[in-house]
């Protein structure tokens, strides 16, 4: 449980909670393309 504020898009581990990398800011768009293509993909 992390009882102290924390840096947007960054990931977390151990205990004491220490930073240990910054996440990329566009997942969302990444998601999004990935799931068009393998729509596109998709055998009928």
């Amino acid at each position: 449980m992390v009882t102290k504020s924390t840096e947007e898009w960054s990931v977390y581990l151990g205990n004491p909670a220490k930073r240990l990398k910054a996440r990329k800011r566009d997942l969302l768009k990444l998601e999004k393309e990935y799931l068009t293509d393998e729509g596109q993909n998709k055998i009928t």
